[in-house]
């Protein structure tokens, strides 16, 4: 799961994952840029506060977001968000790096997340699994991911297939930027909480920000990693 610059998270619940998703972000393209998308970002569905939607002004991995707020109750919340990021890099080979065990381990070096079974480097494939441990809220978590859908370098799906939450799937979709000199990046993440005591205030309250920051930070290091990579160099 990453980012800051770049990265932009939407409440998913009141938009549909699938195939018109990359015919709107090109629709929402002006003068060779994705409204909403740039190096700063905006975040809804993730606060703690009960209104569950900001875009906070709050720095993530050296990025900045505005801070905005919208009322809504908490209950009725669907344990799905979206992040959408703009990267300066070809899809092709953010795709292939989005893959990378190593990647993401890297960006995941706060939680001292590491693969310790299945695929524990290089690129994963279709239908490899990896069993990643980590720590979450001061416990250790491991959870084993299987490729489940995989169509490069348009999109794949990573679903949960033992660990701690009751559900969880993360679609990652690439297209070609609107300036056809990028890719636009969206992250659709659904889950279930674990059956915690908090049960559904845990899981909206908690988890829909906390993993939402993960998505970001991940998506951050992912972003400079490639765009460090499609730059020429004399």
């Amino acid at each position: 799961m990453r980012a800051g610059p770049g990265g932009h998270v939407q409440d998913a619940g009141q938009r549909r994952a699938g195939a018109a998703n990359g015919q709107r972000d090109r629709g929402r393209a002006r003068a060779g840029k994705v409204e909403g998308v740039g190096d700063e970002g905006v975040c809804h569905g993730c606060s703690l506060d009960g209104t569950d939607r900001f875009e906070g002004e709050r720095s993530i991995a050296g990025g900045r977001s505005r801070l905005k707020r919208a009322k809504r109750s908490i209950w009725g919340v669907a344990s799905r968000f979206e992040v959408v990021t703009l990267i300066h890099a070809p899809p092709e080979l953010v795709f292939d790096t989005s893959l990378s065990v190593e990647l993401h381990t890297a960006s995941m070096a706060a939680s001292r997340e590491r693969a310790v079974a299945g695929v524990t480097s290089g690129l994963l494939g279709p239908g490899d699994r990896v069993t990643w441990r980590a720590r979450h809220f001061g416990v250790p978590w491991r959870m084993t991911s299987l490729i489940s859908g995989y169509d490069r370098p348009a999109y794949f799906m990573d679903e949960q297939v033992a660990g701690p939450f009751r559900r969880w799937r993360h679609a990652h979709h690439f297209v070609l930027a609107p300036d056809e000199e990028g890719t636009v990046m969206r992250d659709v993440v659904d889950f279930a909480a674990p059956a915690w005591p908090l049960g559904v205030a845990a899981e909206v309250l908690v988890l829909r920000r906390y993993l939402a920051r993960l998505i970001l930070l991940r998506n951050a290091h992912l972003k400079r990693i490639t765009e460090e990579a499609a730059t020429p160099h004399d």
